[in-house]
């Protein structure tokens, strides 16, 4: 009964109900809420007694239920959510869902929704958690923001939450070539991680910001830590060639 509430199997589940005797735990009207099947979760409601638990708002939520399943619970079980919903909301983007938790519910959040959505890239929703005197963020914020690019967010956090702004955000945007992060943190940001950034353009074979990190400061040597999560097993012909032109054979990886 459970796997055919989660598929939104309601005959099925009518049909487990009056023909069988196993019956089902809160797992069915978690997962049915969890995949907006709001004719499952009201069955369930009227016909069972196993209920629900919080993650059923809390997975809704997360999955983008609004109309469909958020206001029915809210309304009709007394389970609420916990700080995952605020948090899911925030992780997918879902400004609608945020607004209506934050003014319905009252659950909070944590710090993920702000770094969740600072890798989203999604500056109003950053700034709305920061207007609503929310918690704020943590250093991953910063460092997810700069891997993928997002220099609005990085400005906003370096005037608003200067505290968040982590060294290795200078290492992740280097590392994934983003030009233009690179020039901003060397600019405006003191005590980056200078060789691990340029170790890391070298690495991934950033070509370009290798070059630029080496022209405006360079390290006692470029040769990468060890990068597990590096696809490359050799460097590219080019970045070889200037290494060895700068470093000598002692700053090539080994």
């Amino acid at each position: 009964m459970d796997n055919a509430a989660r598929n939104g199997y309601l005959d099925v589940v009518k049909w487990l109900h009056a023909h069988r005797y196993e019956g089902c735990t809160t797992e069915a009207m978690d997962a049915a809420a969890a995949n907006g099947h709001l004719k499952v979760v009201q069955w369930l409601h009227r016909n069972r007694s196993e209920g629900c638990t919080k993650k059923a708002m809390d997975s809704a939520t997360e999955n983008g239920h609004l109309e469909v399943v958020v206001r029915w619970l809210r309304s009709n079980r007394s389970e609420g959510c916990t700080t995952k919903a605020m948090d899911g909301a925030a992780a997918n983007g879902n400004f609608n869902m945020l607004r209506w938790l934050h003014e319905n519910i009252h659950a909070g959040c944590t710090s993920d929704a702000m770094d969740r959505a600072a890798r989203l890239g999604r500056l109003d929703i950053v700034e709305w958690l920061h207007s609503k005197r929310l918690p704020g963020c943590s250093p991953r914020a910063s460092v997810d923001a700069a891997a993928k690019g997002n220099l609005n967010i990085l400005k906003w956090l370096h005037l608003n939450l200067p505290e968040s702004l982590a060294a290795e955000a200078l290492e992740d945007a280097a590392a994934r070539g983003h030009l233009h992060v690179v020039k901003w943190l060397l600019r405006s940001t003191p005590g980056n991680h200078f060789e691990l950034a340029l170790a890391g353009a070298v690495a991934w074979g950033e070509f370009e910001a290798a070059l630029y990190l080496q022209a405006h400061q360079q390290p006692r040597n470029p040769s990468s830590p060890d990068r597990t999560d590096s696809p490359y097993t050799e460097l590219h012909p080019d970045i070889q060639n200037w290494i060895l032109e700068y470093y000598g054979e002692a700053g090539l990886p080994a």
